[in-house]
């Protein structure tokens, strides 16, 4: 019986953590005018270990929430969305394709911000971060080494 009752308690416990999560979330989106948001795994190019991260599409910006962080590009400086061959394992020992943003830095630098899901396409949020960012739509178009490009 008390097992019982510890286990409907951590089980209450859980749904309601989830439930003040999604909240925080949807408060953010609107807070920010987020148009698309999307949780991506961050492989590199930002100054934090890799982890989750949200990428929030912004009429005016790409914010990227990285934990208690908040990275902002801003729309002008951004070259364009990638996505790159499997180069690294996921779940399962499976290849995960990469999705990658290119920015020219304060400096002007171009660098690069990687993204991997094992759930998600890449080549599917291409478009549809064009058209949060106000961006035209490009055809996509496969280059020798099987990377998208716009």
């Amino acid at each position: 019986m008390l097992i019982a009752l510890i286990i409907l308690a951590a089980i209450i416990f859980l749904i309601v953590s989830l439930v003040r999560g999604r909240s925080k979330a949807k408060n953010r989106q609107q807070n920010i005018g987020s148009k698309y948001s999307i949780a991506l795994e961050l492989v590199e190019g930002l100054p934090v270990q890799p982890t989750f991260a949200t990428l929030h599409t912004c009429e005016d910006k790409l914010i990227i929430d990285v934990k208690k962080q908040s990275f902002d590009i801003p729309n002008e400086r951004i070259i364009r969305f990638s996505n790159k061959n499997p180069m690294s394992m996921g779940a399962f020992g499976m290849k995960t394709p990469l999705f990658v943003v290119f920015y020219y830095d304060k400096n002007g630098k171009e660098q690069a911000i990687t993204f991997t899901s094992s759930i998600l396409d890449p080549l599917r949020l291409i478009p549809e971060f064009n058209k949060a960012l106000n961006r035209p739509e490009a055809k996509l178009e496969a280059g020798p080494d099987g990377t998208i490009s716009l």
